[in-house]
């Protein structure tokens, strides 16, 4: 029996991993259980799983009856103060949809030589960037 699990957690892996490709997800290390999850969190598994039913943790990638969450949203979510995840989304769409078009617009209206110098323009926008919207975000999701 010791040499079935080894073998059942590598088909499990090779399924995921189709399963992964189809949401463009090419590594499956970078997805957390709900047990590597509440280690993370250092909280319990039954309050990540109450978090989770009440809308307060991030949306987690499901694969067939497997519950995952990727890290870096984790992180992310971690960064911005642990809101709800409407909140959580909004501004994550919100920081996307910036970041295009203030990169965009250092391309365009800067008229850089040379690529290396407009990618350093558009990092140093994105970096204020996300200083607003962290100082936007810690006005307006502290609590009195």
């Amino acid at each position: 029996m010791d040499t079935a699990s080894p073998l059942r957690t590598f088909a499990f892996d090779v399924r995921a991993r189709r399963r992964l490709a189809c949401f463009g997800e090419s590594d499956v290390s970078g997805l957390l259980t709900v047990k590597d999850l509440s280690e993370q969190l250092r909280l319990s598994t039954r309050q990540c799983w109450k978090l989770l039913s009440c809308g307060r943790l991030p949306a987690p990638v499901r694969l067939s009856r497997s519950v995952r969450w990727r890290s870096d949203q984790i992180s992310d979510w971690c960064r911005m103060g642990c809101p709800d995840r409407a909140t959580f989304e909004a501004a994550k769409k919100l920081f996307e949809e910036s970041s295009d078009e203030l990169a965009n617009h250092a391309l365009e209206k800067c008229r850089l030589r040379t690529l290396g110098e407009a990618l350093i323009q558009a990092f140093l926008i994105m970096s204020s960037l996300a200083n607003l919207v962290n100082a936007v975000l810690d006005a307006t999701c502290t609590k009195p």
